[in-house]
């Protein structure tokens, strides 16, 4: 268990993937973000994998 899904334990909050990457994306702020900032920044973040994953795969 890392020190991040410790400290996410120890307050009662179950550390699933997307709430380990909210809690490192809001400890480098040094600035108050609204929601819609950071869904903008998660859901650019998306997309980017999707596309990632959706080229296709030609065999040589």
């Amino acid at each position: 268990m890392t020190n991040t899904e410790k400290i996410l334990f120890t307050k009662g909050i179950r550390p699933t993937e997307m709430r380990l990457k909210i809690y490192k994306y809001l400890k480098r702020k040094t600035y108050a973000v609204t929601l819609k900032e950071m869904q903008k920044v998660f859901m650019k973040k998306v997309k980017e994998i999707k596309q990632q994953t959706e080229r296709p795969f030609i065999a040589t």
